[in-house]
């Protein structure tokens, strides 16, 4: 990945910006330490997967956000 310019990082802190100003429910939810790493396997996150990694406790704390059906 090439390094982030200023450009870049206005953008993603619009977007950012934009996501939080939605104010989303969020889900907290506990899981067994396979059950979080089939989830992050099934989405290809490997910077998550060593996140998991340096997490020593059980179970793990995962968090979603709740989409809302209109």
């Amino acid at each position: 990945m090439e390094p982030l310019t200023d450009k870049d990082l206005k953008r993603i802190k619009k977007e950012m910006d934009r996501i939080i100003s939605r104010n989303l429910p969020l889900l907290r939810e506990e899981v067994s330490r396979e059950e979080a790493q089939r989830r992050i396997m099934a989405i290809n996150e490997p910077y998550k997967m060593e996140i998991l990694e340096s997490i020593k406790e059980e179970p793990i704390t995962v968090y979603h956000i709740v989409k809302m059906l209109i």
